[in-house]
């Protein structure tokens, strides 16, 4: 079986999505698996220094043009939760990859990978589907809140019966035979109901996956809210891929809940890349700010306000590890 881990990026991205690629190579103990980095808006020319860096890794880093995407680009839903148009480009990867690629891993750059991701690359997956983590939403949902109850009409929005349906797209482990059937239901929809798609491309998918969708453990996808209730790592479980979701990334400030250790590919990444016309991301200060206040406020919530959430979301949490 011919299998890929895939990234998707603009220019801007690239450091952060080389990372993450330098590290899924370093986990991975299959040669034969091939790493892409996608890259939307670059060129052959501007990426030569950063394939050059990355060709001992056997990293492929390419340049695709999606004209599809100008499309997408008018529909995106609320201009307050904006995301770049390259994370649409994952609804087009079965255009993208080479034809004997049979499954792929996708990825997205705002991760650390720390564990062998050779079991999750061989996890059985529903025919024609996909797997992927429960979002974090879904242990907010069911809660007694102003936030849960957005949360709750956001999932009956887009058709979700149950509230632990709604999953992360930041992981996908895709059979690519049923992609481009996956991917079009959900731009359907996209176009469809634009405003019901508060998280883009996101919602989509949610909204038409069905049984398409199989179940991941967190372990695969441990995102930035889980970290605010628990560190799996005391429990004795050690997740594989974390995912800094948000706007403040650990490469930004120190003062997330994510300590020193984390952030390591992107810094791998910069290094690497230093004396190369391809620069880190701007840090956007106003967002990192709102990031870090939304962080602590949130930490301070949970254990001073809401103590007994903690305690749930936990449950949460352990039952999907």
């Amino acid at each position: 079986m011919t299998v890929a881990i895939v990234f998707v990026c603009n220019m801007n991205y690239l450091v952060p999505s080389v990372g993450a690629a330098l590290q899924a190579r370093r986990h991975t103990s299959d040669p034969a698996v091939k790493i892409i980095v996608f890259v939307t808006d670059g060129n052959d020319e501007s990426l030569a220094s950063t394939k050059s860096r990355v060709q001992d890794a056997s990293i492929s880093i390419r340049s695709v043009n999606l004209t599809k995407l100008a499309s997408i680009e008018g529909i995106r839903a609320t201009d307050s939760n904006p995301v770049p148009i390259a994370s649409f480009a994952r609804l087009f990867l079965h255009d993208m990859l080479e034809p004997d690629i049979e499954r792929f891993l996708y990825l997205d750059g705002d991760i650390d990978i720390t564990g062998a991701l050779d079991s999750l690359l061989a996890l059985p997956m529903p025919s024609g589907g996909f797997l992927a983590a429960p979002d974090v939403l879904c242990m907010i949902a069911s809660e007694r809140s102003r936030r849960a109850t957005i949360t709750k009409d956001y999932f009956r929005g887009i058709g979700l019966e149950r509230d632990d349906q709604y999953f992360n797209a930041g992981v996908l482990l895709v059979d690519r035979s049923g992609w481009a059937n996956v991917a079009q239901r959900a731009i359907d929809f996209l176009y469809a109901n634009p405003r019901a798609c508060v998280a883009n491309d996101q919602s989509a998918l949610n909204a038409t996956a069905g049984s398409y969708r199989g179940r991941l453990s967190l372990l695969w996808n441990y995102q930035t809210e889980y970290m605010h209730v628990v560190d799996p790592r005391r429990w004795g479980h050690f997740p594989a891929i974390w995912h800094f979701t948000g706007s403040a990334k650990p490469w930004q400030t120190d003062q997330l809940v994510w300590g020193n250790e984390f952030g390591q590919g992107y810094r791998l990444a910069a290094e690497l890349m230093n004396g190369t016309p391809i620069a880190p991301p701007p840090a956007k200060n106003d967002l990192v700010a709102e990031g870090v206040r939304e962080s602590h406020k949130g930490r301070w919530r949970l254990k001073w306000l809401y103590p007994w959430r903690r305690i749930s979301r936990g449950r949460k949490i352990f039952a999907n590890l």
